[in-house]
């Protein structure tokens, strides 16, 4: 039994019940049938990374990728930076938006993915742009909105 991308969220089925993992479900599957499960994950989830230490999983690592191809270049942003700039346009950097530009130029393919999680990513001062974050760690807070909607009042107070 193969699940690829085990660490991938989606695997998790939350609502409606009946709540299941489908990666453990998969699992549970080939145990019973007697056969091997493999976990396959270039970021293994933290639980099967540390059940490995457990000696329940084997770890196999690769050092290399496939057809020996390059590592992908990367290049940070400060979008913050871009944004007080006015570089950004919507939720994309000019620098982004540039390189969809040269690569749709040669006729090649674009494609971007988005990793998200409540109703709405951010909550924004329109006057001053103060977003409320963790005290802790300045990671911005992300809304998750009710299924039945609740009367609800907002305070932000800034350290």
């Amino acid at each position: 039994m193969v699940v690829d991308e085990e660490h991938d969220s989606s695997f998790k089925q939350m609502d409606p019940a009946p709540r299941y993992n489908g990666r453990d479900a998969a699992i549970y599957l080939a145990r019973l049938h007697g056969a091997k499960t493999l976990l396959g994950s270039a970021t293994p989830s933290v639980e099967s990374y540390s059940t490995r230490y457990g000696k329940k999983y084997g770890l196999i690592e690769l050092f290399e990728r496939y057809g020996n191809m390059d590592m992908p270049q990367i290049q940070i942003v400060n979008v913050k930076e871009a944004l007080r700039q006015g570089l950004m346009k919507s939720h994309f950097s000019s620098m982004l938006l540039g390189q969809i530009e040269t690569a749709l130029g040669k006729g090649e393919q674009a494609i971007l993915f988005q990793n998200r999680r409540g109703f709405s990513l951010r909550l924004e001062c329109d006057i001053c742009h103060w977003m409320p974050s963790c005290k802790n760690c300045d990671v911005t807070l992300v809304y998750h909105k009710k299924k039945q909607p609740v009367a609800v009042s907002l305070l932000w107070i800034r350290d």
